[in-house]
């Protein structure tokens, strides 16, 4: 009989996807009659982008994550709302997702990491596994524990995530001390092909310009960069959302390759402090200036390790505004390119889900 899981990814951003993607691809290779059920709001062309096997697609908003005003700023007091919300009926929500899963019937269900399924499996009596860098209990405590009803909502997110046989920490990553079923495993992303050649004739450039991505991960906010000065020698690639005309600015969008392959053909990537695209970077050997999110819980972990594994400048949010751009990017390009970092978390994570899948 085909082993089925039932997969739930958050869609707060990329960042949780592009873990997770390349778990579910190398536990393909080694269950090649896996049947693979995704539920979560991602859009089924980004998810077909990352993913190899087969897999059929439920929509579902499993999670709040957080209200976000930007990819850098948090809505606090809108977050607290919205899980005001989301809790408000907790008992029922969770008996309604129980029966939901009861007919779906996997054998396994991996969570990245969504915690009202958590709580719904435990009751349906089907094992998990929880996959992520972070846990949105101790993100929504940094952010809402003193306000007005936290407690409540706060335990009920742990009760959650303590049901799990395992919640697979992958470096870098935030502390978990009160998840006691934390496993820590090594960085997670997939491999993109340096290009770099195609691109520049893609581009008409010379292959001496630099080329600098900006991605600040699939949450959607737009930098003035049409506003910034021109930078001779640089060209610049950004979402085609933008809808930017400078003759130096692409949208990485319309390129002919995969954006993995663009990151990995580029000399370095403007971001924010995030898993995906740090340890991305890291793993393509290339160099990150990132904007500063001191607020953000991971980003002390996030940027301590690419300081010790990759290249990392860092530059403050007004400077960027401001468009002071010109020192960082020197900074970045005259910096040596950065050796690669083994993803060695991928084929841990997939050997720990197979063995759950197989007798």
């Amino acid at each position: 009989m085909r082993p089925h899981l039932l997969v739930e990814i958050s869609a707060h951003g990329f960042g949780h996807l592009a873990q997770t993607a390349p778990v579910i691809n190398a536990l393909f290779q080694r269950l090649p009659d896996l049947r693979l059920t995704l539920r979560g709001g991602l859009p089924e062309a980004v998810l077909r982008a990352r993913l190899t096997a087969p897999f059929h697609r439920l929509p579902h908003n499993g999670d709040i994550g957080m209200r976000m005003a930007s990819a850098l700023a948090v809505r606090t007091e809108a977050s607290q709302s919205a899980y005001s919300e989301f809790h408000a009926d907790w008992t029922a929500k969770v008996t309604r997702e129980t029966r939901i899963l009861q007919e779906l019937a996997p054998d396994l269900i991996l969570s990245n990491i969504p915690y009202l399924i958590l709580a719904a499996a435990a009751q349906a009596q089907i094992p998990t596994v929880a996959l992520s860098s972070l846990n949105w209990a101790a993100i929504y405590h940094h952010y809402c524990g003193r306000l007005p009803g936290a407690e409540v909502i706060h335990g009920q997110m742990l009760s959650a995530y303590r049901t799990v046989q395992a919640f697979l920490r992958i470096e870098p990553a935030l502390p978990m001390p009160n998840l006691e079923q934390c496993r820590t495993v090594g960085p997670i992303a997939a491999l993109g092909c340096n290009r770099r050649g195609e691109l520049c004739r893609v581009l008409q450039i010379d292959p001496a310009e630099h080329i600098m991505l900006v991605a600040l991960g699939g949450i959607d906010t737009e930098l003035p960069l049409d506003q910034w000065p021109a930078t001779p020698g640089v060209r610049w690639l950004v979402p085609n959302s933008w809808g930017s005309r400078r003759a130096d600015i692409t949208p990485f969008d319309d390129l002919p390759m995969p954006f993995l392959d663009v990151l990995a053909s580029t000399d370095a990537v403007l971001t924010k402090p995030g898993y995906g695209t740090f340890v991305e970077a890291a793993c393509n050997s290339i160099p990150v200036l990132s904007i500063r999110r001191p607020d953000w819980p991971e980003t002390p972990h996030l940027t301590h390790w690419l300081k010790t594994h990759g290249i990392l400048v860092e530059i403050d949010q007004k400077q960027i505004l401001a468009g002071d751009i010109e020192q960082p990017l020197a900074n970045v390009f005259a910096r040596p390119r950065p050796a690669r970092v083994t993803p060695c978390g991928v084929e841990k994570a997939a050997q720990w889900l197979a063995s759950m899948l197989t007798p």
